[in-house]
Parts: C-alpha cells; sequence; structure tokens
C-alpha cells in the first residue's frame, strides 16, 4: 500500500471506500456530473455522510441522487473554455494534478484512449476513488504521484492536460520541460496559469504570498508565458483566452474547510489581493511538443 494511504487520516477512509460496493449508475456529464442510482440517496445518509467525511472538495460539483456536492469551485467554467479545443479521441491523456478527477471524468464523452490521472494529495485520490464506485470508468488510471514522478513512471502521452498547477512549481521552465518529456512527438499540451496583465516579458515574484498561496511562486505576463513555454520546447502556441476568477467560479461552501477566494481579495477593493497585487487572471493555452 501507497505509504500516503497509511496515515492516521486518511487509512480509514481509504478502508472504508474499499468495503463500498460499486453502485450502477446513470451518469450525465453536464456542469454537474450528475449520478443517478435509483436508490435514492439523500442528505444525511450514509453516502452523504462518507462524501462530508472526504472533505475539503476543491473540483466539482457532483450531484449523487438527491444531494450536491458543492465544491470550492465551479470547475465546469474553466472545463466550457477549453471543451471547444479538446480533440482526444483514442488518444493516452495525462490530466496533470487531477484533484479529484472531475476534468478526467468531463472528458470520457469525448472517447479517449485513456486518461492517465496524476495527483500527489491521498485525499483527492479518494474523493477519486468515491465518485469511481459510481462511474465505474475503465479508461482513468489515477495515481498518486506528481509531475515530476511521470518520467520514472514512463509516463507518455498524446495530449496532456495541466490546470492550476504552474504558478505553484518553483521552476516553471524545468516543469514545462517535464511536461514535454510526457508527451509523444507532436503531442498537444493544454494549459492554464495565473497571469499579470502587462505588456511586454514580466513576471511577479511575490516574495511572501499571492492570494494568501504562499505556494504561488511566479505569475508571468502573456509574453512571458509564451516565452517560457517556446524555451520549454514548445511550438504552435496559441492564446485561448483569459478569464478573471470570479466569485461566482471559486467561494467557500459547505464542503471545504478554511478560507476562499472573498478571504484572498481586499476587502475594500476586490480588483486587488490582500496583499495588493492585481486580483487572479487565468490565460489559457494550447500547443505543440516539437
Amino acid at each position: 500500500m501507497n505509504k500516503k494511504l497509511q496515515t492516521k487520516d486518511i487509512k480509514p477512509l481509504y478502508e472504508r471506500l474499499g468495503a463500498m460496493e460499486s453502485i450502477a449508475s446513470k451518469v450525465t456529464y453536464g456542469d454537474f456530473i450528475e449520478i443517478e442510482t435509483g436508490r435514492g440517496f439523500a442528505k444525511n445518509g450514509e453516502i452523504y455522510e462518507l462524501a462530508k467525511a472526504l472533505s475539503p472538495w476543491r473540483k466539482g460539483p457532483f450531484r449523487i441522487d438527491d444531494f450536491e456536492i458543492q465544491s470550492e469551485w465551479n470547475s465546469y467554467i474553466k472545463f466550457d473554455i477549453l471543451a471547444p479545443h479538446i480533440n482526444i479521441e483514442g488518444k493516452t491523456v495525462v490530466d496533470i494534478g487531477a484533484n479529484n478527477g472531475y476534468y478526467s471524468f468531463r472528458m470520457e464523452p469525448y472517447k479517449p484512449k485513456q486518461i492517465i490521472a496524476i495527483d500527489p494529495w491521498a485525499i483527492f485520490y479518494l474523493q477519486f476513488l468515491f465518485i469511481n464506485k459510481f462511474i465505474n470508468s475503465k479508461k482513468i488510471d489515477f495515481r498518486l504521484i506528481g509531475m515530476e514522478d511521470m518520467a520514472d513512471e514512463g509516463i507518455k502521452a498524446d495530449t496532456v492536460f495541466c490546470l492550476g498547477v504552474l504558478y505553484h512549481r518553483s521552476d516553471p521552465i524545468a516543469a514545462l520541460k517535464e511536461i514535454k518529456a510526457a508527451l509523444n512527438e507532436g503531442g498537444e499540451l493544454i494549459i492554464d496559469n495565473l497571469v499579470i496583465m502587462q505588456e511586454g516579458c514580466y513576471a511577479l515574484c511575490p516574495p511572501a504570498s499571492y492570494a494568501k498561496m504562499s505556494n504561488a511562486y511566479f505569475i508571468p505576463s502573456i509574453d512571458t508565458m509564451i516565452g517560457w513555454l517556446g524555451r520549454a520546447g514548445f511550438v504552435d502556441i496559441e492564446l485561448i483566452g483569459t478569464k478573471k476568477t470570479e466569485l461566482s467560479e471559486q467561494r467557500k461552501t459547505d464542503w471545504i474547510e478554511g478560507l476562499s477566494l472573498n478571504n484572498f481579495l481586499d476587502p475594500n477593493d476586490d480588483t486587488k489581493t490582500i496583499e495588493g497585487y492585481d486580483a487572479p487572471v487565468r490565460a489559457y493555452f494550447k500547443c505543440k511538443r516539437k
């Protein structure tokens, strides 16, 4: 057993999930991933209580019969931006920083050959196992690893999705090279990153934190992000779009612990973070390996 699954907080939940039966369900992939079991699972029942025990739910939302898992992020907003650019039929896909697999599940209708979902956090892996008890996906291979482990795992893919990850890496160009190494020749990368809306080649390097994230290291301008991708060996770099993160997309719910976007912004000026930087804006790119 992976050591991450043996900690005192994780092991009992992992064992409960191991004992849980798979439940045949009708699944609808919309903004909510809707799961209908015909069993009428409802709020405060056993399945609901298990889902709550797996908090915090960062990505989603999900609906199981009569109750909803209202995740911190309305992840369909990001997925809807990317959807017109998803071309993965018959391809092997890697979902880096997959969290609980929301995006991987949403990609199922696009008929990929296989999705390798990677995330190093055990609680998100358990959330995936929980949801997959209903979806019963045979295409998603969830691995409890980080992107730095892809080479050792021998991972090779036709398409890589890297969403909400790069600004957490202290060496972004090295991270992009790791992604390139995991792509087959001519393979495609779809990636987002926090950006500063400033012309020219600049990057913000917060000395302590950005929007209360102490692990946000470099936030580039769009020109700088394009430069990073080029230096890492990507071509045909295309900016898909940009979007400011709004409270309709990221907010505190009953399914998370702690703080959320509203707490990360200046209470007197929501165009600024609590530290005084410009509020979060994400840019979305697609490109190919040489």
